[in-house]
């Protein structure tokens, strides 16, 4: 029987798919499971996990894409069409979504050429590509000097000092007029984020610029998302939210910085350098 993976049900896939996988299921609420098992007192036969992310096109416009974080089939089930029925269930579930493809990066290791494959005969189309995402600390960032300039006054402010109705109609606001991304790409519950050190830059009272941050279920502080009018603000949320993070966390707290645009990939490889970003086999399914 197919099932949707819950907080309920984890246990029971645990050994097809990692832990640190399957336990964003319930906590992310944009991150998913389907389940492939003959009962709940068996092994599992299949398992897919997925998440919806903004996705960047040729001309620097945002979609939202339903993105393939893990899927494995049980050794002796995989000539009984089990993927088939997950791929099948996955897109029913997609329905009625804003999700306008679905993507899947692949490692280029040999190991990884089966998963390939298996996509490409799905309808996938794979072509290289670069991935950004770095893992440093509070402290490491604190040193770069984007932070060095002082600030005499922090313009912008918490969003836990946000009111709730004016955080929503700027959130509804940005997605409309300043991005077009859809109603998934910026979430309207500010419990998504940490709102301790997530910072919106105010004009006449009215949010106008955000940079949002959640602590993930590895304990890192990750960027979620960046909306500002003009470049000229970035340093200003970057700092302000920097002032806040080391006086609640310390200069140790791990941070993830994932680029999922290519204007957040231009601020990495702006910020760190030395950075690398690592090739990919990236494919898209369009529907």
């Amino acid at each position: 029987m197919l099932i949707e993976i819950s907080p309920d049900t984890i246990e029971n896939f645990r050994a097809l798919a990692p832990m640190s996988q399957l336990l964003k299921i319930g906590k992310d609420p944009n991150y998913f499971g389907i389940g492939h098992t003959e009962s709940l007192e068996v092994p599992p036969d299949g398992v897919l996990l997925f998440c919806l992310e903004s996705d960047e096109d040729e001309r620097g416009e945002l979609h939202t894409a339903a993105v393939l974080k893990y899927f494995a089939t049980a050794e002796d089930k995989r000539e009984q069409g089990i993927f088939a029925g997950l791929f099948d269930a996955f897109q029913d579930l997609l329905e009625g979504t804003p999700t306008e493809a679905v993507r899947a990066d692949i490692p280029m290791g040999e190991e990884y050429n089966d998963a390939c494959g298996i996509l490409e005969n799905m309808g996938f189309v794979f072509s290289l590509a670069d991935l950004f995402e770095l893992r440093t600390t509070l402290g490491e960032m604190a040193a770069l000097p984007i932070y060095q300039a002082h600030l005499k006054k922090h313009v912008a402010v918490l969003l836990k000092d946000v009111p709730e109705n004016l955080f929503g109609f700027a959130v509804e606001k940005l997605n409309r007029e300043l991005f077009s991304t859809g109603s998934y790409e910026l979430s309207l519950d500010r419990a998504e984020y940490d709102q301790d050190v997530s910072v919106v830059l105010l004009k006449d009272q009215i949010p106008v610029s955000l940079f949002l941050i959640r602590e993930n279920e590895d304990g890192e502080l990750e960027n979620m998302v960046l909306r500002v009018r003009e470049g000229t603000e970035v340093p200003e949320l970057m700092k302000t939210s920097m002032f806040h993070a080391l006086r609640k966390f310390g200069r140790d707290k791990p941070v993830r910085m994932v680029a999922r645009t290519e204007a957040a990939a231009n601020l990495i490889d702006r910020l760190f350098p030395h950075a690398k970003a690592f090739p990919i086999r990236r494919g898209y399914l369009m529907w």
